[in-house]
């Protein structure tokens, strides 16, 4: 049986930089339907974006995670070479620090 296959991507944000090409990989783009279009035509309605900042209020274990996170920075490439589950711990603790309840309802 004779077919014939299309590879069909959509792509909600193509990425093209040096190291990363999304048409590279998926051939140049058929048709581009941004959010302007998408506002003209009625399909959703306009988009506001609205930056806040929230004081990120850090406790002497939050500054001892900092402390250790940028350590762990320094030591990064090579420890995650080694075992990359390290850095995702660490990580871990830094995001629940900054995703604490209190915080996330000020920016809600």
């Amino acid at each position: 049986m004779d077919c014939d296959f299309i590879l069909l991507s959509c792509i909600l944000t193509p990425i093209e930089g040096e190291d990363i090409n999304t048409p590279a990989v998926f051939g140049e783009y058929i048709d581009i339907y941004d959010v302007s279009r998408a506002i003209e035509d009625g399909a959703t309605v306009p988009i506001y974006y609205t930056s806040r900042l929230v004081k990120l209020d850090i406790t002497g274990e939050g500054k001892k995670l900092i402390e250790e996170f940028d350590g762990e920075m320094d030591r990064k490439e090579e420890e995650e070479e080694e075992n990359p589950d390290i850095i995702r711990k660490r990580n871990a603790g830094l995001a629940l620090l900054v995703g604490n309840k209190e915080r996330r309802e000020l920016i809600t």
